[in-house]
Parts: C-alpha cells; structure tokens; sequence
C-alpha cells in the first residue's frame, strides 16, 4: 500500500507540472542562479507572525483583493494581444488564491510597505510538495500539489513576442500552439503583475479551482467595511501522519553521509518503521533537482522497476543528471512518531560533538521556515529572545535562525 501510493503521488506531482508547464521556468530560475540564499520571504507585522507560527498554517487571500488594482486585468489583456481573438475572464479564470513572497530578505521597501513594525519568515518553497487546504466547517483538509513561481512585470507597452517569451509560449502560427496557450491563461495571468510594482520582487504560491474544490473552505476576514475572502492553507495532514514510514534523508558531501547512514541506522534501529535514506548515494537512484532533499520514489522504495531508476519526483531537466547541493541538513518525513525521531536524531549529532553541532534537523509535514528576522523595532532584543524561546519549545522550528535586521529602518517619528 505504501508503494501504490508512492506511485500515485508521483503521478500527481507529473500532473502538476504539465499543468504548470507555462511557468515551470519561472521556478527554476531562483535555482539556476545558485543563490546562496534559496528561499522566499514574508513580511509581515508581529501580530500576523505570530498567527502563522501559531497555527503552522497561512491565509492565502482571493487575488481580485490585491494592492495591485490591475490584478488578472493587465494579464488578460495581453493574453488577449498574444491570441488576437477574445477570451472571456470569468470562463477562463474562475477565482484563484495568492500568498506572496518577496525573493530577498531585508529589503527596505518591505519593511517600508509591510512590516514596519514586524520580521520577515525565510520560506523554502523551491520544490513541489503538498498543501493542505482546510474546509471551514469540519476539520477536514483538501491535499493540492503545489510550488512557489516568480511573479512577471510587465506594462501596457509591454509588446506580445516579450510577453510571450517570460512564459515560454509558443507564437507559431498553429491553431494547436493557440489552443495550449488557452489552456494555460489561468495559470499565466496568476503570475503577470504591473511593473510599477517591480520593486517587490514577488514570488507566489498559487491556489485555484483548478486544483481542487474550493467552494467549502472559502472563508471571509474583515478589512475595513469590506469581507475578504481567503483559505486557510496547512504543509501537513494529521490524518496522513498517524499511516506514514517515517524516513530520514542526510543531505551532506558523499563520505560524511555514508559514514553517518551506517551510524545512525545503528542508532534508530530500535525505533519502527524508521529509514535512513542518503541522498548523495548515486548508486541508489538519480535525482537532477539541486535543491533536492531526498525522495522515498528512488530505486530501492519501488518494487519492480527492473533496474530503471524512476525519474525523480522534483526533476526540472534530464532524470540521467545528478546534482544535489550539500546543506548539511537532515530532513525527517511527516509521520506519527516525528517528534521521537527527531529527539533520536538531535541526541545523536550532540553526542558526536562540534562536527555535527550546526547540523539543521528539518521536519517535513510543517511550514518549511528557515529563517526569522526581527525589524529594527525598539525592543528588538526582546523580541528575538521570545521568537527563539517559542521555537526551541516546538521541535520543527529549533533548527530556525533568529537574527537582526541589518536595515537601519524605523517608521517616522516626524
């Protein structure tokens, strides 16, 4: 059983992608520039920061609500110029769901715009994984496949060939070409924003009908006089959880990682339905995602593969490569007996002293926060101390860097 649903996430996730074939490029490029800082960030005051990390959860809010008052419009009429012919919103869009990110951290106009008062949350939303929706009246959860895309400016003058080429589109003169491109304008418009707002650097999640039925976890906040619609959006399932293997992947350079697959094996061998996975262990698989942090789809989880390495599930070019960036990290699946593991692992790296002290422990199944920084707030100092205080209380979040902002920013006292 395990397997079959093995195969049916791969499948899933393959779906995704083809779906996503008018932006796969978009999420590549932050990975293809080889950014020693891979992740996406959040600004958001202290209020709203503590209700996600609260929650483990965020609100991704309906994108006719945004502050860009041309939202879908400037990317309609464009898609419109790209196929000469004139396609009906509400038919090919329907409403879709944005949580916004911005590619840098402390970057001043953010601070500026949205956290003058608050810290930015360093996300790795590099590669498809799941989301969990949650629907408003039971406590029930939507699975979605998703990943985090980067936002296109462009303008009014912006011609059709330079909008067609930050999408890939295929302008030919073929009716076959024109009919993919419909298919794709809800995704494409998702990700098309005026490049008055060019500053922000804008990176989304994305959520839509196409995805799932949205229609029971619609919820409404309050802004003002007005109800804004949004859904409640989780990275892990309880119900998932208490059914799962739980793996633990070592992300390291090739002879510190076989060395520590053969210690800690030995270490977690008590332990049930636990597996140490090395993930630099070419031999076992092959993967082409550098940010790849391990996947339970290689050779040695699928029965009956004849000897073929099965492509892997975050591939972005040829399952032939193999590249992986050596983080240092330990990943430990979503599953039930998490928490123990975790306490296995951690004892484990402290009893093998400072070679493995700033090793990160991550836990899948949680929002993948990676790091926190604190504005220049007047009790900036205090501020840090309980952010770090709650995270080493919550054992996903003990691997979280707090630091200062390096902006010297602080809202007006004129």
């Amino acid at each position: 059983m395990v397997y079959l649903n093995c195969y049916k996430e791969l499948e899933e996730m393959d779906r995704i992608r083809a779906n996503k074939i008018s932006v796969k490029m978009l999420s590549i490029d932050r990975v293809s520039k080889k950014r020693s800082d891979p992740y996406v960030y959040q600004y958001r005051t202290l209020d709203n920061f503590w209700a996600i990390i609260e929650s483990d959860s965020f609100w991704a809010t309906n994108a006719r609500f945004s502050n860009d008052q041309e939202e879908q419009h400037l990317g309609m009429e464009k898609l419109r110029e790209v196929l000469g012919d004139n396609i009906k919103e509400n038919q090919s869009l329907g409403d879709f769901y944005i949580v916004c990110f911005c590619d840098e951290n402390d970057k001043l106009s953010q601070w500026r715009g949205y956290a003058a008062e608050g810290v930015s949350i360093g996300f790795d939303f590099n590669n498809i994984r799941p989301f969990y929706i949650k629907e408003k009246n039971e406590d029930k959860y939507r699975r979605v496949y998703n990943s985090c895309y980067k936002v296109q400016y462009i303008n009014e003058h912006t011609s059709k060939d330079i909008f067609a080429d930050k999408f890939d589109l295929n302008l030919s003169d073929n009716e076959n070409n024109y009919e993919n491109i419909r298919r794709q304008a809800a995704d494409i418009i998702a990700y098309v924003k005026h490049d008055g707002f060019y500053e922000e650097a804008e990176s989304r999640l994305v959520f839509s009908e196409r995805d799932t039925d949205l229609s029971d976890c619609i919820q409404y906040r309050n802004v003002g006089n007005i109800k804004v619609p949004y859904i409640v959006v989780k990275a892990g399932d309880i119900e998932k959880r208490k059914c799962s293997k739980c793996m633990i992947r070592l992300n390291f350079e090739s002879t510190m990682a076989k060395e520590l697959e053969k210690n800690l094996s030995k270490c977690i061998s008590k332990m049930r339905n636990v597996e140490v996975v090395n993930c630099t262990d070419t031999g076992k698989g092959s993967t082409d995602d550098r940010k790849c942090f391990g996947c339970t789809l290689r050779e040695p989880y699928i029965p009956g593969v004849n000897r073929q390495n099965p492509v892997c599930r975050y591939a972005c070019s040829g399952p032939e490569e193999f590249h992986i960036e050596n983080r240092n990290e330990i990943y430990i699946s979503d599953s039930k007996n998490q928490e123990d593991v975790y306490n296995e692992v951690q004892s484990f790296l402290v009893n093998r002293g400072e070679e493995l002290k700033n090793v990160k422990i991550w836990c899948e199944g949680h929002l993948p926060i990676r790091k926190i920084t604190v504005g220049n707030l007047r009790n900036k100092e205090i501020v840090a101390e309980s952010i770090r205080h709650y995270c080493k209380q919550h054992y996903w979040l003990r691997s979280v860097d707090v630091n200062y902002s390096c902006t010297p920013f602080r809202s007006s006292l004129i």
